[in-house]
């Protein structure tokens, strides 16, 4: 019979998806891969990192410092947008805030417009429908001046007895 294929594959550690000749690669969660984080978390974790680079400096831990630097650089290379700086970072938040108000004051200024506009288009409308009732009552006292009396139905009606 055939070999056991059980016997060939290496039992891998929790939480590893797949091993691939001695590099493990983690179990997918698309969950988690899909959410963006915010430029406030993402300030945050910039500046954690910051810190942790500089205690590493102080440490004199050059070597993992090395590492980082080529990783990064390695992203960089592939395509992966590097949202890292600090500096770069507080720019962005305070140019999304100055769109934000700037949005802000356009919608209000937009609805005081559309507000007047409609408040005006009332005001006409309501002069209109007016004017057009008055014409009409004009009209028909005009009319009932014209009409002649027909004998037997004009005037009130009287008692048979």
């Amino acid at each position: 019979g055939a070999p056991a294929a059980s016997s060939s594959v290496v039992p891998a550690e929790p939480g590893v998806g797949t091993v691939f000749n001695r590099v493990a690669v983690p179990k997918a969660e698309p969950w988690k891969a899909k959410r963006k984080l915010s430029d406030a978390q993402l300030l945050a974790h910039a500046e954690e990192a910051a810190g942790k680079m500089r205690q590493r400096k102080a440490e004199g831990k050059s070597e993992e410092l090395g590492i980082e630097v080529w990783q990064k650089a390695l992203e960089k290379a592939g395509g992966v947008k590097q949202k890292d700086d600090p500096s770069l970072l507080k720019k962005a938040m305070k140019r999304k805030e100055r769109q934000k108000k700037k949005s802000a004051k356009e919608w209000k200024a937009r609805l005081s417009t559309t507000a007047k506009s409609q408040a005006d288009k009332q005001k006409s409308r309501t002069e209109n429908l007016a004017a057009r009732g008055t014409k009409g009552k004009s009209k028909a006292n005009k009319r009932k001046e014209i009409v002649k009396k027909r004998a037997g139905f004009e005037g009130a009606a009287k008692p048979l007895n």
